[in-house]
């Protein structure tokens, strides 16, 4: 049968796997790390650091953009500093936040918007205290309200 259970190797491991069956079947469930040393014949760090490699990023901005096509454009432009954030972000010594530095339309590109409507967003995410903007390029995010505007 098919193997669904690759992505999860993946770091950080998530996976919205939804299945249903048309006819009468069984469902197996190996732990990954007998999947790979005992089927595919590996040693299970060597596979998952190859996977990480290989197939991490790929794998990440599918999920990025597949996430992306169900969210308005303000959810998007939070998840996307949450997203830059974490990977880019520089602590801010003034406020318990992360500076990134990044145009409007760097975000728009990255959020698939317009730059006008970014900004429109990003003015009431500032209202909202969930970020500051400093200057044309220095964006100061505030992870925690960021994660309550999406709930998450």
């Amino acid at each position: 049968g098919d193997v669904v259970a690759i992505p999860p190797l993946l770091a950080p491991p998530r996976s919205h796997l939804h299945v249903g069956a048309f006819t009468d079947c069984r469902v197996g469930v190996l732990r990954p790390k007998t999947l790979v040393q005992d089927v595919v014949g590996l040693g299970f760090g060597h596979f998952r650091d190859a996977l990480t490699l290989t197939s991490a990023r790929w794998w990440q901005l599918l999920v990025r953009h597949s996430a992306f096509m169900e969210q308005s454009l303000q959810e998007r432009i939070v998840l996307g500093l949450l997203d830059l954030g974490a990977k880019v972000g520089v602590p801010d010594g003034r406020k318990k936040g992360l500076s990134l530095d990044l145009t409007h339309q760097d975000l728009a590109h990255l959020v698939i918007g317009s730059r006008a409507k970014v900004s429109a967003s990003l003015a009431r995410l500032a209202r909202q205290d969930a970020i500051a903007q400093e200057g044309r390029t220095r964006i100061v995010i505030d992870p925690i309200k960021l994660r309550a505007i999406a709930r998450l």
